[in-house]
Order: C-alpha cells, then sequence, then structure tokens
C-alpha cells in the first residue's frame, strides 16, 4: 500500500561554496555523505540532490524536522538507496520499501520519495 510521495525541486547555485561550510554539511549530511561530494570536482550538485532528497523523504512520510526527526536520521548511500535511523526508522514497518531517485540539470536538482508499507 503506497504510504507516500514526497517531491522537493530546487535550484542548485543555493548550494555553491558549501565546502567552506563544514558546520552545514555536518548539520545535515552524513559523514558518508560528505565523503561522497569531497570525491567530486562540483560537490554542490550531488549535495542538492540529497538535500532534496532527504526534503522528498520527509514528505513522503508525511513529518519533518518539527516532528523529532533530523538530517541525519537519512542516510543517502546511493540515488536509489538511504538507509533510516531515529524518528523515520521508527516510522516504518518491517515491509515498509523506500524508492527513490535523484536528477539534475544545469540549475535545478529533482528529488522524488514514494514510501510503500
Amino acid at each position: 500500500m503506497l504510504q507516500g510521495i514526497g517531491v522537493d525541486i530546487l535550484h542548485s547555485d543555493r548550494f555553491s561554496g558549501l565546502t567552506e561550510k563544514d558546520d552545514f554539511l555536518q548539520q545535515v549530511f552524513t559523514k558518508n555523505e560528505i565523503v561522497q561530494g569531497k570525491t567530486l570536482a562540483r560537490p554542490q550538485s550531488l549535495w542538492a540532490m540529497m538535500f532534496a532528497l532527504k526534503e522528498a523523504i520527509f514528505k513522503a512520510f508525511h513529518i519533518g524536522l518539527f516532528s523529532g526527526s533530523f538530517w541525519h536520521d537519512i542516510d543517502i548511500l546511493d540515488r536509489n538507496t538511504v538507509a533510516l535511523s531515529g524518528t523515520l526508522k521508527k516510522n516504518t514497518t518491517r515491509t515498509s520499501r523506500i524508492f527513490c531517485d535523484m536528477t539534475f540539470s544545469r540549475h535545478y536538482v529533482v528529488s522524488i520519495a514514494l514510501v510503500q508499507s
């Protein structure tokens, strides 16, 4: 059964210059996600897609940061695989599945998440 769908789009320029903002990176992204980005010549596109995917996942679960969830409750392993922890993990059943994808253009990133239980 479909539990929720979340979509997020944002302008990727918002993420330019993030390599110098370690406080923001550590607040929003897991160590794994930061390392993934720092291996790229232009990490802002990946971090923008990851940020958008985290937003889409919050929307798909119909919860957000205000409900006790944290950015680190979502660890993006690759463009189609995430690991959940904390409040988000508690809101899933053993049979819950998250389908997700991310894409980008020159100026925009789009991420989608579908939660099925």
